[in-house]
């Protein structure tokens, strides 16, 4: 045994070969000890005791199972089935603490989007987009019907084509109008000059449909009816039709750096810069 120790320690190539196989072995031990594996039946040798490790659970992963299926069979209980069970409480424990911390983080995101910020502006081959987009929460959002639906009786109409639009002007149209909506509500939105307030055009947009058109360049108001169901141009959507205008004008002009144009958002979103009145029936 010394002669055979004395041929691998004392020659430098063997020695290295020994103690990189060495500490392998040890590495596995540990990985050993740690998985539970140091005491099951297949594993017990005297060859491999100097690199067995201490280990906290005296059970085998093998060992537990067959535990954990004997308890199954017949009831009876064994220390690696009671020692898993201990852990079902601190589980529980983790899971609630991930669970409000979520929740938590939820709440932080969903309280931050409410802020509002300044109106954005980009410019692109030549033309210059207003982004103007309803805010998360306001009462301005959307107004309210002005009729009871007891006193309503017209029929419900087939909904037009998204991008239906009524001209009422034959100005030469320049500047770039965007208009995106969500699914749920239909518009009929109107553009009025700010010098007469007389509408220059109306269109439908479906909800959850855009709609972009070049409009004649001028000062306008921006208004909308909003609604579900249809019932034509004399009643809208009926008595739960909301009439809103855009509390700014719209200011569509042509300079040196090209003609400027206006994307409008007609639902809430973060950080929204659209702020809309109510305004009456009559008005619309």
């Amino acid at each position: 045994m010394r002669d055979n120790a004395n041929e691998v320690l004392l020659v430098p190539g063997r020695r290295q070969n020994y103690d990189r196989v060495h500490a392998v072995l040890t590495d596995i031990g540990a990985l050993r000890a740690q998985l539970g594996l140091n005491y099951g039946a297949n594993w017990r040798s005297p060859e491999s005791d100097d690199f067995t490790k201490d280990s906290a659970n005296i059970y085998s992963a093998y060992d537990s199972l067959i535990a954990k299926i004997n308890q199954t069979n017949t009831g009876q209980r064994s220390q690696p089935v009671e020692e898993s069970r201990t852990n079902g409480p601190a589980r529980m424990v983790w899971f609630v603490v991930v669970f409000l911390g979520l929740a938590g983080l939820v709440l932080f995101f969903n309280s931050t989007s409410l802020q509002s910020a300044q109106p954005v502006s980009s410019h692109s081959e030549g033309t210059g987009f207003s982004e103007l987009s309803l805010p998360s929460k306001g009462s301005d959002s959307l107004a309210a019907g002005n009729s009871t639906e007891s006193e309503f009786s017209a029929p419900e109409l087939v909904l037009p084509a998204n991008g239906d639009i009524n001209w009422h002007t034959s100005a030469i149209r320049l500047a770039p109008l965007n208009i995106r909506t969500s699914v749920g509500t239909n518009y009929l939105v109107k553009l009025k000059r700010v010098s007469d307030d007389q509408s220059i055009l109306d269109v439908f947009i479906r909800g959850g449909s855009d709609f972009s058109v070049d409009v004649p360049l001028g000062q306008y108001y921006l208004e909308y009816a909003a609604g579900q169901k249809w019932y034509g141009h004399n009643h809208y959507f009926g008595p739960e039709t909301g009439y809103s205008r855009a509390d700014s004008t719209f200011n569509f002009y042509q300079d040196a750096y090209g003609v400027s144009g206006y994307t409008v958002t007609l639902y809430q979103v973060a950080n929204g810069n659209l702020r809309t009145v109510e305004i009456p029936p009559e008005s619309f």
